[in-house]
């Protein structure tokens, strides 16, 4: 892998002012990129510990650790939807509840009880 990350480069288009438990959603460039990443950990030299502890909430999920836009990979092919954000396409290979937590009725109905017994 030549980038040092690779991610669903989504846009996020939800629209959303507030966000689970009450909390002020934050719109930024890159929005949900980081919840789902491959590194190349040989190449990430300067996400460290360090710096995910000592940065402000925002920047690792905003890439300020790589050198560039450039340094980041495409994950394609319907990894990552974005429940309730975007439109269910084949195949949906994972999916991220960014607008709801465990239990909360989406559009996709409830989070199946499998999957809130195991959290």
């Amino acid at each position: 892998m030549t980038a040092m990350a690779q991610c669903v480069c989504s846009m996020n288009i939800s629209g959303e002012t507030v966000k689970f438990l009450g909390e002020v959603q934050s719109a930024y460039l890159k929005k949900n990129w980081s919840s789902l990443m491959l590194l190349n950990c040989g190449r990430c030299n300067k996400l460290t510990v360090d710096y995910v502890n000592t940065s402000t909430g925002l920047e690792p999920h905003r890439f300020h650790w790589l050198e560039g836009d450039h340094k980041i990979g495409v994950i394609e092919g319907g990894w990552n939807h974005l429940v309730d954000v975007q439109v269910p396409l084949a195949p949906m290979l994972l999916l991220f509840w960014s607008l709801a937590g465990l239990g909360q009725q989406c559009k996709m109905g409830p989070l199946p009880r499998s999957v809130r017994q195991a959290s």
